[in-house]
């Protein structure tokens, strides 16, 4: 009896590990990073008025889960006394117009500052930054806004004031759009259609069970095989 009670224990142990390993499994909703230099959506700065302050790469999504990590393809271009700070945020999309917009802000970041200076020989691998991201769940299929902003005060209506550097994906084209005097427009480099490098990762999708499911399930398990020794009883 007590070989079959350490056994019913062991079963249940094992279901709680395996529930929780699922439950913290990475899930990649997108990724548009590369290994080589393309070129950059090198704006936000006054030296490039037109280019405008804010940039935003339309992605669809994978998966279906909560987001935790937003990696950007970043640098600071370090020119003068312009500063290095942005907000990175996720924006649903709004295809009501001829171009496809961000439509309504999803999430959005604190203050940042970008941590590695440009430089000719600068890899987009080497300038990954992470910017932690809480609150924000996607749905597989959904398209959505990766939108860098680039800011000297972290509001996003401050006018101009940084130079930051969001390199091109190296492998990926997709609709890039820049905000002009309020307004978005197509945002088209000398290299082609292709997106900003950034990579959304995040927990376990939804319907992925619970420890504390599993849990439960265990415990239930132990009693109906108490109960049917009792009936046999």
């Amino acid at each position: 009896m007590f070989r079959k009670s350490c056994f019913l224990f062991l079963i249940m142990a094992v279901s709680i590990c395996l529930g929780a390993v699922a439950a913290n499994a990475q899930v990649t909703f997108f990724d548009s990073t590369g290994s080589t230099y393309r070129g950059s959506y090198s704006a936000f700065g006054t030296e490039d008025a037109n280019t405008g302050r804010a940039v935003a790469g339309e992605f669809t999504s994978a998966s279906s889960g909560s987001v935790t990590d937003m990696w950007l393809e970043i640098d600071w271009r370090g020119i003068g006394t312009t500063s290095r700070y942005f907000t990175a945020q996720i924006w649903s999309v709004d295809n009501s117009g001829s171009l496809a917009v961000p439509g309504t802000m999803l999430w959005s970041s604190s203050q940042q500052t970008a941590s590695h200076v440009y430089g000719p020989a600068s890899n987009p691998l080497d300038t990954l930054q992470d910017v932690s991201v809480s609150g924000l769940s996607l749905t597989a299929a959904q398209q959505y806004f990766a939108v860098v902003v680039g800011s000297d005060s972290g509001t996003p209506t401050a006018t101009f004031g940084s130079d930051v550097v969001w390199y091109q994906s190296s492998t990926l084209t997709g609709l890039t759009d820049k905000l002009l005097s309020g307004t978005w427009q197509n945002y088209t480099n000398t290299s082609g259609n292709y997106l900003p490098g950034f990579k959304i990762l995040g927990a376990t999708p939804t319907g992925v069970p619970e420890p504390i499911t599993t849990l439960l399930l265990g415990f239930g398990l132990v009693g109906l095989a108490g109960a049917k020794r009792k009936f046999k009883k």
